[in-house]
């Protein structure tokens, strides 16, 4: 993708990619860690669209402290862009 902007100073160019995320599916596992500390570790259960027609993702997440705690499993929904935004790319099994 190139983007041309005009202006009183000339022409810009700004080239960018335009990559078609990878799709989400069950058992997919995605990985974050927050103030690296605490790794949170989500796992794809369904993607679908909600009756507002926005797509959302369930999915388990689980957080290991670095010690021997775990919190408990729980289930979660967000809006895929959201959940895109939060952990990323997807961690190979």
């Amino acid at each position: 993708m190139v983007l041309c902007v005009a202006s009183a100073f000339g022409v810009t160019f700004m080239f960018g990619t335009s990559r078609q995320p990878e799709p989400l599916s069950p058992g997919t596992r995605f990985r974050r860690q927050i103030d690296g500390v605490v790794t949170e570790l989500a796992e794809v259960l369904w993607v679908n669209d909600e009756p507002t027609g926005i797509p959302h993702v369930h999915y388990l997440v689980q957080f290991d402290r670095g010690d021997t705690r775990r919190a408990a499993t729980e289930r979660r929904t967000l809006s895929l862009a959201a959940f895109r935004n939060r952990y990323g790319r997807a961690v190979l099994a």
